[in-house]
């Protein structure tokens, strides 16, 4: 809070616009959190299938905790330009950073445990890397992202 603050005495004008164009995902991440630490929370206290609905919302606002997260990051490289390709440049940012951080979670799973566990943790290494590797392969190639093509024509 004291930064936001900070932001809006200092660059009143870029407070306005970057906040102005990330309202919605930060909402969505904090109501993501919250719904985090009450399923946390209630999951302990809960008996029979109620727990594996708190289970299932505890996935869930951890999902639109981490691709609000990458929402805000891919309209943040953009520049918030508005726009079908610089909307789908923050999606598929949003869903890279999900993945990267199942490949973090799953690789620290496989490096501290054995057996069956580490077997899932493997599986979910690879499904974590696959989303980060699309994520990231636009990014690698010359001409591949639109994005960037407009950005360096702009830039001169």
């Amino acid at each position: 809070m004291l930064g936001i603050g900070i932001l809006l005495i200092a660059f009143p004008v870029a407070h306005g616009m970057i906040l102005g164009a990330l309202y919605l995902p930060a909402t969505v991440m904090l109501i993501g959190l919250m719904l985090r630490g009450v399923a946390f929370e209630l999951r302990v206290k809960a008996e029979d299938w109620h727990r594996e609905l708190w289970n299932w919302l505890f996935w869930f606002g951890s999902f639109l905790a981490s691709f609000a997260q990458g929402l805000m990051l891919g309209r943040y490289i953009t520049g918030f330009e508005s726009g079908f390709l610089y909307y789908l440049f923050a999606l598929l940012t949003g869903a890279a950073l999900c993945g990267g951080y199942v490949l973090l979670g799953a690789t620290w799973l496989v490096m501290k445990t054995a057996g069956a566990l580490q077997k899932k943790a493997l599986t979910w290494t690879r499904w974590g890397l696959m989303w980060v590797a699309l994520g990231v392969a636009p990014r690698c190639s010359r001409n591949g992202s639109p994005v960037f093509r407009s950005c360096r024509t702009r830039r001169g």
